[in-house]
């Protein structure tokens, strides 16, 4: 199991956008080739649907690449203490119809 960190700042942030932790969780712990892909600067993003068939395309860092992680503020309940690869959430959005149609593409 992949575990996530989340504070207030990421998870305020992907809110803006109307995404919600469990749904960026699965769209990053279920993505398909060619994601995920390396973006630049330690980040990495995956495109691909939620469990209800959303589009998303989130970007995230691990942990450890995180600079601004202020660990008291993480909820430390969605963290498998296990997980050596902890995934930070930057930016997590709903899909522009041309991405989708660019990604079902891809898909086929």
């Amino acid at each position: 199991m992949a575990g996530f960190v989340w504070q207030s700042k990421n998870v305020e942030h992907i809110d803006r956008h109307s995404v919600m932790p469990d749904e960026a969780e699965y769209v990053v712990t279920h993505g398909q080739p060619p994601y995920p892909e390396y973006i630049g600067d330690a980040k990495y993003r995956v495109r691909g649907q939620t469990r209800d068939g959303r589009y998303l395309q989130v970007v995230y860092v691990f942990a450890v690449d995180a600079v601004d992680v202020d660990w008291e503020d993480v909820d430390l309940t969605r963290v498998d203490p296990d997980d050596h690869d902890l995934f930070y959430v930057v930016h997590a959005m709903e899909l522009p119809d041309r991405y989708k149609r660019r990604y079902r593409r891809r898909r086929r």
